[in-house]
């Protein structure tokens, strides 16, 4: 009798803390999302990830370093690339431009590409 009583109260503890857990997951990821910090879109990926040993530390971490993400129709600002060019062209426009003969990585060209 006395393992049952102990057992019961373990279970409601455990249960307790889970739920706590959760909530505090779901708080979390959130304000990431509103904070454009992640995508709304991989919410319970996010949410899982948490629920792993130091998930939310890790999650609080990857968040901290993790910029902002860009609009939804934003185009790459200078700042946002990483290699070379201040314009981003995507592989057809590389293509079509290669074989018309022209450089893409021209900065003319590019700057002519990113004004339209």
């Amino acid at each position: 009798a006395d393992y049952d009583a102990v057992n019961g109260k373990l279970d409601i503890a455990l249960n307790t803390i889970s739920a706590h857990t959760t909530a505090n997951a779901e708080k979390i990821v959130d304000a990431a999302i509103s904070e454009g910090k992640i995508a709304p879109s991989s919410k319970s990926y996010h949410l899982a990830a948490c629920a792993q040993k130091d998930g939310i530390a890790a999650f609080q971490t990857m968040v901290k370093a993790s910029p902002k993400l860009p609009a939804v129709g934003d185009s790459p600002t200078p700042g946002q690339l990483d290699k070379g060019n201040d314009v981003a062209i995507n592989s057809q426009q590389t293509k079509l431009l290669v074989d018309l003969g022209i450089d893409p990585a021209d900065e003319k060209i590019l700057a002519e590409i990113s004004a339209t």
